[in-house]
C-alpha cells in the first residue's frame, strides 16, 4: 500500500483551513440567505486590509516593500501561490518564502532603483460572517518604464481573527504580457 508523502505542518494546517473556508462559503451560498445578503455584508475592514496590503507591496526608488506589514496581515499558516513562470511548478508557500521570493525578484531587476507600486483598480468582495473572499484587479507601475503593463488579478481569502482581517490564501496572476 502506498503512503502519501508527509506535508509540512504549516501547509497541512493551511490546506485544512482553506477547506474550512471554502466549505463555509459554499454552505452559506446554499443556505437561506440570498447571495445579495452575503455580498452586502460590511466589507469596510476587508477593504482596509487589502489597501494596506497593496501599499505594502510598493516601495520608493532604493527602498523596500513593507515586509512587516505583509507579515502582520497574514494569518499564521497562510498560503501564497505565485504567478506562473516558465519552468516553474506552482505551489503554495508561507509568508516567509513569499517574501524571500519577492526580495530575490527585486534584487535581480531594475525596480530596486526605480521603485514600484501596485494600484487597486477594482475589488469584488463576498463576506460571510468571519470569512471573506476578494478578487482584486490591480495595475503595477514602474516609473519610467517605456511600456504599459496589463492589469493583474489576485484572489484572496481572508479570515476575521481577533477583530482583524488576515490573509488565509493569496493567489496571483500578475500582468504577464505587455500592452503595445
Amino acid at each position: 500500500m502506498k503512503t502519501l508523502p508527509k506535508l509540512k505542518p504549516h501547509l497541512f494546517i493551511a490546506g485544512r483551513l482553506l477547506i474550512v473556508v471554502s466549505t463555509a462559503l459554499m454552505v452559506n451560498a446554499c443556505g437561506s440567505r440570498s447571495p445579495k445578503d452575503a455580498v452586502s455584508a460590511d466589507t469596510t475592514g476587508v477593504r482596509k486590509t487589502l489597501d494596506s496590503l497593496y501599499m505594502a507591496f510598493g516601495f520608493p526608488p532604493g527602498g523596500q516593500p513593507a515586509w512587516d506589514v505583509m507579515r502582520r496581515l497574514s494569518l499564521p499558516g497562510a498560503v501564497f501561490v505565485s504567478a506562473p513562470a516558465t519552468g516553474i511548478i506552482r505551489g503554495g508557500t508561507g509568508i516567509e518564502s513569499f517574501i524571500a521570493d519577492y526580495k530575490s525578484y527585486i534584487s535581480n531587476s531594475p525596480i530596486q532603483k526605480t521603485g514600484y507600486t501596485e494600484q487597486i483598480l477594482n475589488t469584488a468582495i463576498i463576506r460571510v460572517n468571519t470569512v471573506a473572499y476578494a478578487t482584486v484587479t490591480f495595475k503595477a507601475r514602474v516609473p519610467n518604464e517605456g511600456h504599459k503593463r496589463k492589469p493583474g488579478i489576485d484572489n484572496i481569502q481572508l479570515l476575521l481573527n481577533n477583530g482583524r482581517w488576515q490573509i488565509v490564501a493569496f493567489t496571483t496572476q500578475a500582468e504577464s504580457e505587455i500592452e503595445k
